[in-house]
């Protein structure tokens, strides 16, 4: 198929990867080494999913989103037999695409509709475990209807509740409001973040048609969800069902962090930043002046004012460089680390009194057995 040109200066192109594995993929015009990647998957349909001139009934799909408003991410769209391995295929896809165009982002937001609803669950995952320090990820189930949906606890299972729960990762379950929320509470469990939306117009092929419409697919690009024509919802633990909240609170992905609570790597920087007017405070005088070295070499570290919006690099050869990639994998462990020391220290500094009381106490609990020993003699 020939290149499909896009409003925004962008294309199309299908290509064949290998045997049974195809794709086609957007790449916008400004592509840069911080492009975030999308990828969906389709339902029963599949490629008619994509476009209106491919669906018998002129069903609008992700092709006509992308012809008529272009996006500020790749977006990949795999295609395989329905029992192929689809996150390790996929991923396999996105390394390849993020080698050619010099990629150093790693984000990857999925998303799946109806029979394909586990499509995002799997590619996501297998991103995760492939790339562990990643920043928490997005999953879109779009009127889910797969296994992710009726089988969730053992697609959850072989270590994949643990993966989406250390790394923080959001599930949005765009779904009508008579679907039964019970399908998610094997998330719920495992204590992983769900949104449920429900969209106004809940046919089921409009769902589908109306998350490419809104531009959902570039959330993770910096785009705000849509206010209008969805309620969100989350699953409250101490009344056990699911609370209204509102659309503020979650319209970009630093809100949904905020949200969350959930600390990505610049909050982690800004936290430390905030350690500059800080100091260990402990009864130990000794313990105190040991930490507070520690943190002042954390305060003065080059690290908490380099640039993170300069990963970038470039190459001599047709090899793209992974000077970015190390630098970026560098710092989330750096500040990983630093947050990690910080807590450590105030915890030692606040449990170090009660260490004293407990070793004066054994201290006179020896003194007196001694002392008994001698009245005895």
């Amino acid at each position: 198929m020939a290149g499909i040109p896009t409003s925004d200066g962008g294309s199309i192109t299908y290509h064949n990867y290998k045997g049974n594995v195809s794709y086609s993929i957007y790449v916008p015009a400004n592509v840069s080494a911080d492009t975030p990647i999308f990828t969906y998957t389709y339902g029963s349909g599949r490629t008619d999913d994509w476009w209106s001139r491919y669906h018998s009934a002129g069903n609008y799909g992700i092709y006509d989103a992308l012809i008529a408003n272009g996006s500020d991410s790749i977006v990949i769209m795999p295609t395989m037999d329905w029992g192929a391995d689809w996150g390790k295929n996929t991923m396999e896809i996105i390394n390849s695409v993020r080698s050619e165009y010099g990629i150093t982002n790693l984000n990857v937001s999925g998303s799946g509709f109806s029979k394909g609803g586990f499509g995002g669950f799997d590619i996501v995952a297998e991103n995760i475990r492939q790339n562990p320090d990643l920043d928490p990820q997005v999953v879109f189930f779009v009127d889910d209807y797969s296994s992710t949906y009726y089988m969730a606890r053992n697609k959850l299972g072989n270590g994949k509740a643990e993966l989406f729960a250390e790394n923080n990762t959001v599930f949005f379950a765009y779904d009508p409001y008579w679907k039964g929320t019970d399908k998610y509470q094997a998330y719920i469990d495992a204590g992983i973040n769900v949104i449920r939306v429900e969209p106004a117009n809940y046919d089921h092929v409009q769902i589908n048609a109306n998350f490419f419409k809104n531009g959902i697919y570039d959330y993770m690009a910096g785009e705000q969800l849509p206010a209008d024509g969805y309620v969100y919802k989350v699953y409250n633990k101490n009344t056990g069902s699911w609370e209204e909240i509102e659309y503020s609170q979650i319209a970009t992905v630093d809100k949904l962090y905020d949200f969350y609570g959930i600390d990505n790597l610049q909050t982690k920087i800004n936290t430390i930043l905030g350690l500059a007017s800080y100091d260990i405070k402990s009864d130990n005088e000794v313990v105190a002046e040991y930490l507070n070295k520690i943190l002042s070499c954390i305060k003065s570290s080059n690290f908490l004012t380099a640039s993170l919006d300069s990963f970038a690099g470039s190459s001599d050869t047709n090899v793209p460089s992974q000077v970015p990639y190390c630098v970026r994998k560098h710092f989330i462990s750096v500040a990983k680390m630093f947050t990690k020391l910080t807590s450590l220290m105030d915890t030692v500094a606040s449990i170090d009194p009660s260490y004293q009381e407990t070793d004066q106490n054994l201290m006179n609990m020896v003194n007196g057995i001694n002392d008994s020993s001698n009245i005895e003699k």
